[in-house]
């Protein structure tokens, strides 16, 4: 995604959405070979991994750094120079929280009950 207001290059996004492949292969691979309540706990950690990574890469901004006030666009760490989109980012960094928190609490909801 390019917008106006994001702090990551596209090699940092595409770091990030090979962070979420490599999260769900585990987890698919995991809940296909093993039982036990453990791999349930595993493969929550796991999908709550992929949807933060992949919501990151989606919407081009790393929580930490936005957190922080820096970008990195693929030439090194360097502060966001407009205090209006330090906000923007801020905000889209909480969204991005927000649906990974939701996205495990389905998760692990499904894990118990399954």
């Amino acid at each position: 995604m390019a917008g106006c207001c994001t702090n990551l290059g596209p090699r940092q996004q595409r770091l990030r959405w090979l962070a979420s492949a490599a999260a769900v292969a585990t987890a698919l691979a995991l809940s296909t070979w093993c039982a036990g309540p453990w791999v349930r706990v595993a493969v929550v950690v796991l999908v709550g991994l992929a949807g933060f990574c992949g919501l990151q890469a989606h919407r081009g901004t790393c929580v930490i750094l936005a957190f922080a006030g820096l970008r990195d666009l693929d030439r090194g760490r360097e502060p966001v120079p407009d205090w209006d989109s330090r906000v923007v980012l801020r905000a889209q960094a909480w969204r991005i929280v927000l649906v990974s928190v939701g996205l495990v609490t389905i998760t692990a909801s499904v894990a118990i009950v399954s």
